[in-house]
């Protein structure tokens, strides 16, 4: 009998069902990395929380997938994933005002960061006051003399 219904099932919503198509068609998206213009440097940020051990990761790549230079910090606090996230954008603005790089793309796969990033003007949380900040220091460095 719950054989039966498992079919029933299994027929009426094809779920799990090979040998007819998903009702739900499955949508295939590139997920990987694409390279930045020519003239660019692009510069990956992640970040991963658990309990009270951070790791961040950065890596500055031409558009040849030539990695220029890459690195990355653990942090022993207490932090939710927004602001670990916060903390590997800043090693990627640092890393690119040390390398001198002025025509950049940072990025990163929280949503909530880039969001903040490029809405800093109207931000008016901690997080968002704390971006528009670190975002400030960078464009003063490359301000043009």
């Amino acid at each position: 009998m719950i054989w039966e219904r498992a079919q029933t099932l299994s027929s009426d919503f094809k779920i799990y069902n090979l040998t007819k198509p998903p009702v739900l068609p499955s949508i295939l998206t590139n997920k990987g990395w694409e390279k930045p213009p020519n003239d660019h440097i692009k510069i990956n940020m992640d970040a991963a929380v658990q309990n009270v051990c951070n790791g961040l990761g950065f890596i500055a790549r031409e558009h040849d997938w030539f990695v220029i230079r890459g690195g990355y910090r653990f942090i022993d606090k207490q932090m939710n994933m927004t602001w670990a996230e916060l903390e590997a954008f800043r090693e990627g603005i640092k890393l690119a005002i040390r390398l001198k790089m002025s025509k950049l793309i940072l990025e990163s796969d929280s949503a909530s960061l880039v969001n903040t990033v490029n809405n800093r003007g109207k931000d008016i949380t901690i997080l968002g006051q704390q971006i528009r900040q670190d975002c400030n220091i960078f464009l003063i460095f490359f301000r043009p003399k």
